[in-house]
């Protein structure tokens, strides 16, 4: 178990998922300063856009953020994802997604 009680030092790594090659630098700049990756937590990014718009690949921009910009990135940091782990510690990828609230129901 690590010590939580040291400091730590973060660093700021621009990520837009709307660009497939912002995502490839990413992992550029990633791969420069971390050598291991424990977890990947993929968030879903965008919802309900009042006004439809595109990616700059030209992808509809929910689908381009929430679900390629995903799947990139996965793919791309899935070689260090698996050599990080261990049969007794696996590193792991968890992707979560949001659903809208229902309506309220008038009964």
């Amino acid at each position: 178990m690590p010590n939580l009680t040291q400091p730590v030092e973060l660093r700021y790594l621009p990520l837009d998922l709307a660009s497939l090659k912002s995502v490839r630098s990413f992992k550029e700049s990633f791969d420069e300063v971390c050598q291991q990756l424990d977890t990947l937590i993929l968030n879903a990014g965008v919802m309900a856009l009042p006004e439809r718009k595109q990616t700059e690949d030209g992808y509809e921009y929910q689908f381009g953020v929430n679900h390629l910009g995903h799947f990139l990135l996965t793919n791309l940091l899935m070689d260090k994802l698996a050599a990080s782990g261990s049969g007794a510690d696996p590193s792991r990828a968890a992707g979560q997604t949001l659903r809208a609230p229902l309506p309220a129901r008038e009964d």
